[in-house]
């Protein structure tokens, strides 16, 4: 199985309707690139952070992508996610 999953901060009272969404909308900040690495390093030790704007999970079970861009403040997060119920 796999799962694409967009990590961000909507406006205020979005109900799921991305056309109700203006074209020139921007995201809010999540984290500073600087924190968000550190952090996620904390979390899982064995990712690769060779390439800062694609980091890489590999388990046994299952992988996990984060594609944070190269944005500084970070907007918004995709997660590619591949392998079995372990990967959740």
């Amino acid at each position: 199985m796999s799962w694409d999953v967009i990590v961000m901060r909507f406006p205020e009272g979005f109900d799921g309707d991305f056309d109700k969404i203006p074209n020139d909308w921007e995201p809010e900040e999540l984290f500073y690139r600087e924190y968000f690495l550190e952090e996620i390093k904390k979390i899982f030790p064995d990712i690769n952070t060779e390439d800062e704007t694609w980091l890489v999970l590999n388990a046994a079970a299952y992988s996990i992508e984060f594609n944070i861009g190269d944005n500084d403040p970070i907007n918004s997060i995709m997660l590619h996610i591949r392998g079995g119920d372990e990967a959740i």
